[in-house]
């Protein structure tokens, strides 16, 4: 996209945010939903066509929010307090000490003489790097900080240069198969828990651990995974540099600052894999560890390295796009904009295909603004009535919105992918090109799939 042609769209964003923000007015929408919802278009539209800095919505969002009034400042400014926010900034700190300290080099060393020179077979043993770590470490966005700069050295090794085909396919696939495996185990993933969560709280109804892997194991964990791998062979082919770049030097002598780093990296993890004991969510055991990195003598990230290498506009990205959803969520629209769909869909009893397409598509359009986060929290509320119309289980309801939830289609809606492009110094494009082809992979394959097999299940028969 030329100089003129992003301006030009960035402007037409803008009208549009502004055109329906007056429209809701005129139809006697309430002002806080009614610029939310404008303010919605404006930082979505920026952030789906990347026409602007990404951090340029949220400045605005907190600009809009605050004066306007749209909610609380707890609201407005949510996305400073939530521990995704911190996770992220933790994450940027560790990976930059892995990479600095040469740690992430040496690991990478030891893949790459274990794998070999083949492309396609790191891009297999990272992707089952990633599904590995799954049961051991409970937040995707920690295992993506653990992954990330080896397979960020590891391409660099194998004479990939950053964003070339070859360095964002092993960077992906050590990211993104952890995040799509992690749909799998119940609680390897946020949006996991959120829902069940929910079924707990609004509907009495538990989810054991064996009953998601049943449920959500087999397409949209293993098949997920697997679509993921044969999307980034389709997307990013690439070969070897060649027997140059096969031909790794001989190892160097250990340094203290790796040796230090990897004491910190260790009591990381271990305090990551035993939270369910401590109490310590992983974002603080994060933020601890990355306090040791900054730490005057034990830390390897001056102050200078602090405001130069850490990515501070694409922290206020990652704060606008929780910040939204809770303005959303707090100002009603995102409730609004459910029941709309809900009433909308007209749901009726005796016809399951039809409830779950409308039910996976409402989610998906939902989660477009509202993120899939948002998404858990705002459509488990409506799941009692739409089991009532359709005389299907709540279980059911539920697990159908966490499906179509899954169909993202731009990096924003996913934290832990917005923290791989970073810590992989990927272009945001790429992570739209990849996310939105597993996006229409959901929805085409997947949801189908899931359908079949929920069906074989019995999970479409009233309880």
């Amino acid at each position: 996209m030329n100089r003129v042609a992003k301006p030009a769209l960035a402007a037409l964003i803008a009208l549009a945010a502004v055109a329906l923000t007056l429209g809701l007015l005129a139809k006697g929408t309430a002002p806080p939903p009614a610029i939310a919802a404008g303010l919605g278009v404006f930082a979505i539209g920026l952030w789906a066509t990347n026409v602007a800095p990404l951090y340029l919505a949220t400045l605005v969002i907190l600009l809009v929010g605050t004066v306007a009034k749209l909610a609380p400042p707890t609201a407005v400014f949510a996305g400073f307090y939530t521990t995704t926010f911190w996770l992220v900034f933790s994450g940027l700190v560790i990976a930059t000490a892995f990479r600095d300290t040469g740690l992430s080099a040496r690991v990478a060393a030891v893949v790459h003489r274990y794998a070999g020179a083949t492309y396609r077979r790191n891009v297999l043993v990272l992707a089952g790097a990633g599904v590995a770590l799954v049961p051991i470490v409970p937040a995707s966005s920690v295992r993506i900080v653990m992954l990330v700069p080896i397979a960020a050295s590891l391409a660099e090794r194998m004479g990939f240069k950053p964003g070339s085909p070859g360095y964002c396919g092993l960077v992906f696939a050590a990211a993104f198969s952890t995040v799509t495996a992690g749909f799998a185990i119940l609680p390897a993933n946020v949006m996991n828990m959120l829902i069940v969560g929910m079924s707990e709280t609004l509907y009495g109804r538990t989810i054991a651990f064996v009953d998601w892997a049943v449920l959500v194991a087999p397409t949209l964990g293993i098949v997920y995974t697997a679509g993921l791998v044969l999307a980034i062979f389709f997307l990013y082919p690439a070969t070897s540099a060649g027997p140059a770049a096969a031909r790794a030097p001989a190892p160097r002598p250990w340094t203290p600052a790796e040796r230090r780093l990897l004491v910190i990296l260790a009591i990381a993890l271990a305090g990551w894999v035993t939270d369910r004991w401590h109490g310590v969510g992983p974002a603080w055991v994060g933020l601890g560890a990355a306090i040791a990195c900054l730490a005057p003598r034990v830390g390897f990230i001056d102050a200078e390295a602090f405001g130069t290498k850490i990515a501070w506009g694409f922290l206020m990205f990652t704060a606008g796009v929780l910040s939204y959803a809770a303005i959303a969520d707090a100002t009603g629209l995102a409730r609004a904009l459910g029941e709309w769909f809900v009433a909308t869909a007209d749901f009726a009893p005796g016809q399951p295909l039809r409830t779950f397409a409308l039910l996976a598509a409402t989610s998906t359009v939902v989660g477009l603004i509202v993120t899939p986060f948002g998404t858990m929290v705002t459509l488990p509320p409506l799941a009692g009535a739409i089991a009532e119309a359709t005389l299907l289980p709540a279980t059911t309801v539920l697990m159908t919105i966490f499906a179509g939830a899954l169909a993202m289609c731009f990096p924003y809606q996913a934290p832990p992918v917005l923290l791989t492009l970073q810590l992989g110094r990927i272009a945001y494009r790429e992570g739209i090109r990849l996310y939105a082809t597993l996006g229409a992979f959901v929805l085409i394959v997947l949801l189908p799939l899931t359908y079949v097999w929920w069906q074989l299940l019995g999970l479409f028969e009233r309880g």
